[in-house]
């Protein structure tokens, strides 16, 4: 009965590291085509296809965090809900952007500055804190040691 329950808890433990692992994975590469949609070094025919990116790998992220929510906790559910959330709002700043500056200049004027430095400081400030603190959520789940390093000093 006992090495029927350690097997069972072990089975759960590796689903739930490739659910991490996967999750994660595609939380970079959602956040990294927002990043590539929002550059404004970016070609503007480039514009739509890089949106595109943005929305099939947001909705990556989406789908396989649904497909495996059972796996993690309420308080780590709903960290994840977050960033989806935040995903979310920076990809409509940044479609709404585009859609103004591909608007006649009267249109222009409808807030877009607003949403892009929204969009921007989603990704630069509040996707990164809520992307951290997932990661020290999944190292405690995973079970990988919390270490501190020290750097040596700069002289």
């Amino acid at each position: 009965m006992r090495t029927e329950h350690t097997v069972r808890f072990s089975r759960l433990h590796e689903e739930q590291a490739d659910a991490i692992k996967e999750l994660y994975v595609r939380l970079v590469h959602a956040e990294s085509a927002l990043q590539q949609a929002a550059d404004p070094m970016r070609k503007p025919e480039d514009f739509h296809s890089a949106l595109k990116s943005a929305a099939e790998t947001g909705n990556l992220f989406r789908k396989s965090f649904t497909e495996n929510r059972i796996l993690f906790s309420e308080e780590l559910a709903d960290l994840v809900d977050s960033i989806w959330r935040q995903l979310k709002e920076a990809y409509y700043g940044i479609e709404d952007w585009q859609n103004a500056l591909d608007s006649p200049p009267p249109s222009r004027a409808s807030g877009s500055p607003d949403r892009i430095a929204v969009a921007r400081r989603i990704m630069k400030t509040d996707l990164p804190e809520l992307k951290s603190k997932m990661e020290t959520e999944f190292r405690q789940i995973l079970g990988v040691p919390s270490q501190t390093i020290h750097l040596p000093s700069k002289r």
